[in-house]
């Protein structure tokens, strides 16, 4: 852990297997990391399958799922070389829903090849009501990789009188980048393209999902003081 806004995966596995049933509130006294870092991080875990939630955001209870307590058990993270793994390795402790709810997302990527998040997501939550989360980071990864690429804004829909439309995102060029879904593992940041067989890292920061940054702490402007 490395200071109050951030928190790993594995602190966090480890502060929630102290209670069966817990609280952000309780996992923020726990960790003394913000409750900002605690639901982030929480977030991931579920996408991944090693937590399972209950309840609205802000009196939202966790607790491990039996991967979560398999990851623990077996210690310290793998250290894999890149070139050495294996589609297993990507999948290892992903739920089986948000791996079809990524699947079916590379499948609409390749029919619309050009799309807004809404568009995409709006697709996946036909089959899988639950998974817009899933099919959201999904689709930040792919932009980080290079695989899929913004491609400006859509007009601005009726009811809006300022700022752009939401945002495009299509395949970068003509081909069709093969039926197989691309698979990606956020720790560490990288990507397995089994049409091609090539495994690569993210080419650019983490995007902030929209979700998550209008939640970010807003400070107070600095009061007026007379005569300024």
């Amino acid at each position: 852990m490395s200071n109050g806004n951030t928190i790993s995966q594995r602190d966090l596995l480890t502060a929630i297997a102290a209670t069966d049933d817990c609280s952000v509130a309780q996992l923020v006294v726990r960790s003394g990391r913000s409750g900002f870092a605690i639901e982030t991080t929480c977030e991931r875990l579920e996408e991944r399958g090693l937590i399972t939630g209950s309840g609205p955001m802000v009196r939202r209870r966790y607790r491990l799922t039996e991967a979560g307590r398999d990851y623990l058990e077996q210690g310290a993270h793998r250290a894999i070389a890149s070139d050495a793994m294996t589609e297993d390795d990507f999948r290892r402790y992903l739920h089986p829903q948000t791996q079809a709810a990524r699947a079916l997302a590379w499948g609409q990527i390749r029919r619309l090849r050009q799309f807004t998040v809404q568009e995409l997501i709006g697709s996946v939550e036909l089959i899988y009501p639950a998974s817009a989360k899933a099919c959201e980071c999904y689709l930040y990864a792919l932009v980080r990789g290079g695989i899929v690429r913004k491609a400006g804004h859509a007009g601005r829909r009726p009811h809006q009188t300022a700022g752009c439309g939401p945002a495009i995102y299509r395949l970068p060029d003509d081909a069709d980048p093969g039926p197989l879904p691309v698979l990606w593992k956020s720790q560490p940041d990288i990507y397995l393209d089994r049409n091609s067989g090539r495994i690569f890292a993210a080419a650019k920061p983490r995007p902030v999902p929209p979700s998550r940054a209008n939640r970010r702490r807003i400070d107070s402007p600095t009061p007026h003081q007379p005569g300024a």
